[in-house]
């Protein structure tokens, strides 16, 4: 658990990096646009997110490739989508909240993991565990995510400065790890 201070605020602004996979993760169907529930699959159900303020409010500090697209959410509207009412086998049925939490990543050079100070995760207290209750959460981030569309398009280029800040970051993070300076 975090401090109250560093708590995801309802006003905060997060992006959604959404790769372009040959399986696509979202549709233009009739005209209309919409992304897919699998654009926020996750094996822990737990989709990550980037907060923007700890990106500079910069959407491109949450890509990966220029075939990523972003899309920005916002924290009070991702938890308006719960409760999630889950149906279990013998008891009743359960009710878990939506939140978002800071899950800042430092990075680590011997398991080739890139540091994300902006990284938080859209959790359900207390956690889903069955699969239909996941795929209704995950379609109302997807609709969420439709109503809001692209922040950055998939295939816009990668801004000049960060491609160069990063490949100038990723040679010093190699070069730490070698033990050299």
């Amino acid at each position: 658990m975090t401090d109250g201070q560093d708590r995801v605020q309802d006003d905060e602004q997060l992006y959604r990096r959404i790769p372009n996979l040959a399986s696509p993760l979202y549709s233009t169907e009739g005209g209309q646009f919409r992304f897919s529930s699998t654009a926020f699959n996750d094996r822990s159900r737990q989709p990550s997110v980037d907060r923007a303020k700890l990106q500079n409010f910069d959407p491109h500090r949450s890509r990966i490739t220029t075939t990523d697209g972003i899309v920005e959410l916002n924290a009070a509207k991702i938890r308006a989508v719960g409760p999630i009412v889950q149906q279990n086998n013998s008891a009743a049925p359960s009710s878990h909240v939506v939140d978002v939490m800071p899950d800042p990543v430092n990075g680590d050079i011997s398991l080739a993991i890139k540091a994300n100070l902006a990284h938080a995760l859209i959790i359900t207290q207390p956690p889903l565990t069955g699969a239909s209750a996941f795929k209704r959460f995950k379609e109302s981030l997807a609709k969420l995510a439709t109503e809001a569309g692209w922040c950055i398009k998939p295939g816009t280029p990668l801004p000049r400065r960060k491609l160069l800040t990063g490949l100038r970051n990723f040679f010093r993070w190699i070069l730490r790890g070698l033990g050299q300076k």
